[in-house]
């Protein structure tokens, strides 16, 4: 597994998938859970578009 760098402008996670595409839909999810944090402090929404990365490191 390689650890994949995915982000919107504002934020990032880091995800340990086996490919681009799990990194991406795992991604998304993460992103996903974490703007619905930001939305339920803040009261409002939050968008952002995915933007993915190589992987991280060797």
């Amino acid at each position: 597994m390689k650890t994949f760098y995915v982000a919107t402008l504002a934020r990032y996670v880091l995800v340990d998938a086996a490919d681009e595409a799990e990194a991406a839909s795992l991604g998304q999810d993460s992103l996903h859970a974490l703007y619905a944090d930001l939305r339920a402090k803040h009261g409002r929404d939050c968008h952002g578009a995915l933007e993915k990365g190589p992987p991280v490191g060797n």
